[in-house]
């Protein structure tokens, strides 16, 4: 069976294969929006993280036809009245759009410089459809946002967000430590479980 994974990011396609072999289910294969002719990027204009999830589930689906899984996943600084939130993609653009990576964790760090309370949390939303089953999932990770970058793992906010236990970033521990706690491996794992009677049986 094949599943459009709603991203042209790799690092969430090898998080999503992962979650996929630990539950035994190697018979799907998972395309990404690298694997499909192009198409515009919907507007994600939602107010929580289930919204905009929503937006591109239902977005790709009509488009493609393929079963598929999109999320929306955000940074939540307490500090700083829970921003960037749904605009964590997009919070050190001059201009609304998504940026580099390097210029949101720049942002953080900078409204953050002179803070105590460095408390944050991902979320990650996860929606599956399949044109008539439509099932959603929400996973959550807390640690504290760094003075620094650190690490050469990951992607996105990872290198600013440690875990307290592991006293280490995302961006510094393992693949598997990371698929095994972070937000996106909850969420995706809590989806999955939720769908995979109906995709064994497709």
């Amino acid at each position: 069976m094949k599943i459009l994974l709603a991203t042209g990011n790799m690092g969430k396609l090898r998080e999503m294969e992962s979650v996929f072999r630990s539950a035994n289910m190697h018979d799907v294969e998972i395309l990404t929006l690298n694997d499909l002719p192009h198409v515009e990027e919907p507007i994600e204009d939602g107010n929580t993280f289930l919204a905009n999830a929503y937006i591109k589930v239902k977005y790709y689906y009509d488009i493609f036809k393929i079963p598929t899984i999109s999320d929306d996943t955000g940074l939540l600084v307490e500090a700083l009245n829970g921003a960037p939130g749904v605009l964590s993609a997009r919070y050190g653009s001059i201009n609304g759009e998504h940026t580099d990576p390097y210029k949101n964790n720049l942002r953080i760090l900078k409204e953050l410089e002179n803070e105590i309370n460095r408390n944050a949390k991902f979320i990650t939303a996860m929606y599956y459809y399949d044109g008539v089953n439509l099932i959603s999932s929400v996973g959550e990770l807390r640690g504290v946002i760094t003075h620094a970058p650190r690490g050469d793992k990951s992607f996105g906010y990872s290198y600013i967000f440690e875990i307290p236990e592991y006293k280490q970033t995302l961006a510094e521990i393992s693949d598997e430590l990371r698929y095994a706690i972070n937000h996106r491996g909850k969420a995706s794992r809590m989806l999955i479980e939720q769908i995979k009677g109906y995709i064994v049986k497709k």
